[in-house]
């Protein structure tokens, strides 16, 4: 009896719980975690198409940025150059580091893009922005639907990922007839470089949401990984054990097969 007072004292009068009631705990927590992925997703992207500048983009260029249209081409086909460019590298930073920190970077470098374009009519800052443009698109472009998909997964309802994707595409598509015609009043009656730098605002509202976003396999996937690495590690000493003098001439190459086996086997993994 004491010692169960000295533990209710211990534990502060809580009850103690087995391990089982504690994972069944913290799955529910996930799963209203994961689901709450799905409409934030669609904010997301909601924020991602207001893009107030989409109607008075050409004379935002040739009037306020004193460029020609031959330039506004040209800045046009630098940002895909970039775009192929970053696509390789942004998709690692999403497969091996988090999808969600590639979303929360990619809303960020579109937030600090609008800033930057709207600062100075100068030619140089233009690609400078464009080049965020790029770097953001690309951190975003596939990873969202790759996250939503994961999320779908855990939730068990994979099947419905072609309506989920419609669906959010729709609401970026909201976005964009809503922020448009608002980005030309603006840029009729204020000013037009306002119009670039307002964006800055749903956009940096896509970056906190992201923020909030619960991941819903990459730790999975970290463990996945160390078990494969540590899996490996023992069928290479297993493969380099020293055989024998009885057979040694068929151990050592049996041991060989199985190393170079386990080798191609992480290798198709991974």
């Amino acid at each position: 009896m004491k010692k169960l007072s000295k533990l209710k004292e211990c534990t502060g009068g809580r009850t103690l719980q087995s391990p089982k009631e504690d994972e069944i705990k913290d799955l529910q927590v996930n799963m209203s975690k994961w689901k709450s992925n799905i409409w934030k997703s669609y904010l997301i992207q909601f924020f991602m198409g207001c893009h107030l500048i989409a109607g008075v983009l050409l004379p935002f260029f040739l009037m306020w940025g004193k460029i020609s249209f031959v330039e506004v081409m040209f800045l046009q086909s630098y940002f895909t150059v970039m775009i192929l460019i970053f696509e390789i590298p942004c998709g690692a930073i999403a497969d091996h580091f988090s999808r969600k920190l590639s979303l929360i970077l990619g809303t960020l470098s579109t937030a600090i893009a609008t800033l930057i374009y709207s600062s100075c009519p100068t030619i140089v800052i233009f690609l400078l922005g464009e080049t965020l443009f790029a770097l953001g698109n690309s951190l975003i472009s596939g990873t969202d639907q790759a996250f939503m998909y994961d999320t779908l997964r855990k939730l068990g309802r994979e099947n419905e990922i072609t309506k989920t994707m419609a669906r959010s595409r729709s609401y970026m598509l909201i976005g964009i007839g809503i922020s448009a015609p608002i980005g030309s009043i603006i840029g009729a009656f204020l000013s037009l470089p306002l119009a670039m730098s307002l964006m800055f605002f749903p956009f940096i509202a896509a970056t906190i949401i992201s923020i909030t976003l619960k991941e819903p396999n990459h730790e999975l996937e970290k463990k996945k990984n160390r078990k494969l690495s540590k899996n490996h590690k023992i069928w290479h000493n297993r493969a380099y054990k020293k055989p024998s003098s009885k057979n040694i001439g068929f151990q050592s190459n049996n041991y060989r097969v199985i190393s170079i086996f386990s080798h191609m086997d992480i290798s198709v993994i991974s």
